[in-house]
């Protein structure tokens, strides 16, 4: 089985004829270390290509890896699957089955992946049950997401034509409603919360999990909650204190979902005072222009210095990312100039750049970049449209993805405990830290630039 990793997603993969006393229903020891690692918000089981299975092989096979999920505080589904399959599920565990099915990836990636899709056109949902309905699109309102509901097959089936995500009745949903869940739409973190910000919410707020996506370059942090109206002097407190300290490495507060009406003017002022940007809807938000002053802007922080390990894994690191990109651009890439830098390229947008940090016994922020028009035929091979718009962020994402687990098994293979943060993807913006030192290197293939590669504590 193949486990491969999509935003916050760990999809195992599955192939052929499939026996239990002929074919493993566990992954491998390496591959629970990958997801453990990760920031993984749902292990996903995908049947897409299998021949055949046995009951008692998919039987094992989901208890395996739902205890995995179970012990890292994930979910897991089941998907990809075809009619026969799910009304034979559905009519032998309708009382007691306890996991998602989804009826492809594509579907199972909206309500799962803490990666949000894009969120600009309607997703249309097929099925007669109201209150399923209503239970779909609380899920999907609570990731940002809008829904179209259609009323017959017919209008369903030509809906799916015209829209890029439809939802049919071949779905079974048990997904709990979390207390507190953290998205990331585009170069923006969303902070989403059931209940009120207030001690309890401080008390179990991640300082260090918002620290890292600093680290690696995101600016937006946004707390939406549909009760933060109440919004006590407590949570006030915190997000003053909070907005504050992020300033110093370049990151922007806002609150959504806010009605100043309920709150005293002193407060209201007070955050105002901290620069935290008050919405009372998240669409004001993403449709507020002034926002692009804060996202374009360069700031100077506090650098840090480089370390011995980023010298001791430098050859390794190369040859993670030489092995991967050589035969998808079908040449040999040469890592040249390597040199200790902060990190300044011209004509820095020409890039796509990828960032992420390793953290634990090894502290390592890797940003790689590849040149824009190469990226056509790099990304071809996982995407089936080449447009740098459509298809070549996702490619490069699951390229740089690839790169980061071969990154990581070195680090396994040497008994090292080290984890992965989110990934940060740079397209038409300046990467903000230029004042950290670290080892700098371009990546070139048949003497032509490819890319460049800086490597920072």
């Amino acid at each position: 089985m193949k486990v491969t990793f999509e935003g916050s997603l760990a999809i195992v993969r599955p192939f052929g004829f499939l026996e239990v006393n002929i074919t493993p229903s566990s992954i491998k020891k390496a591959d629970v270390e990958q997801i453990c690692a990760r920031q993984i918000s749902a292990i996903l089981l995908s049947l897409k290509n299998v021949t055949f299975f046995s009951p008692l092989w998919l039987n094992s096979t989901c208890e395996h890896l739902s205890g995995i999920a179970k012990q890292i505080g994930a979910e897991f589904a089941v998907c990809d699957y075809d009619d026969t399959f799910y009304e034979l599920v559905a009519k032998t565990s309708k009382n007691i089955l306890r996991f998602s099915l989804f009826e492809n990836e594509k579907v199972a990636t909206l309500f799962l992946n803490d990666t949000l899709a894009d969120s600009s056109e309607a997703i249309v949902i097929y099925n007669k049950n109201e209150q399923y309905k209503d239970y779909i699109n609380s899920l999907l309102e609570q990731k940002c997401y809008k829904c179209k509901f259609v009323k017959s097959v017919e209008e369903f089936n030509a809906a799916k034509q015209a829209y890029k995500y439809t939802i049919s009745t071949l779905n079974h949903i048990v997904l709990g409603k979390k207390e507190f869940s953290t998205f990331v739409r585009g170069d923006v973190v969303i902070y989403k919360t059931v209940g009120l910000i207030d001690s309890s919410f401080v008390q179990n707020f991640d300082y260090k999990f918002h620290e890292r996506l600093q680290k690696i370059g995101f600016k937006f942090f946004v707390f939406w909650s549909d009760s933060v109206g109440a919004l006590n002097t407590i949570g006030a407190s915190f997000l003053i204190k909070l907005s504050e300290l992020s300033q110093k490495s370049g990151g922007i507060l806002a609150i959504c979902g806010l009605n100043e009406g309920n709150i005293s003017e002193t407060l209201a002022s007070n955050l105002k005072a901290a620069k935290i940007l008050l919405y009372k809807k998240m669409d004001d938000f993403f449709k507020d222009d002034s926002t692009l002053y804060f996202k374009k802007r360069l700031i100077d922080i506090e650098p840090t210095k480089m370390n011995k390990n980023l010298v001791e894994f430098l050859p390794l690191v190369i040859s993670s990312v030489t092995d991967v990109l050589s035969p998808l651009i079908e040449s040999e890439i040469l890592c040249l100039d390597a040199k200790i830098s902060n990190f300044n390229v011209e004509g820095e947008n020409d890039y796509l750049r990828a960032c992420v940090l390793f953290y634990g016994d090894v502290q390592m922020r890797i940003l790689l970049g590849v040149k824009k028009d190469k990226l056509g035929k790099i990304c071809s091979i996982f995407s089936d449209n080449g447009d740098l718009e459509c298809g070549c962020l996702s490619g490069f994402s699951q390229i740089f993805s690839i790169i980061a687990s071969k990154i990581l098994d070195i680090f396994i293979e040497r008994n090292l405990k080290v984890k992965l943060s989110n990934f940060k993807f740079f397209e038409n913006e300046m990467f903000f830290d230029r004042a950290s030192s670290g080892i700098f290197a371009t990546l070139n293939a048949k003497e032509s630039q490819t890319g460049v590669i800086f490597i920072s504590k």
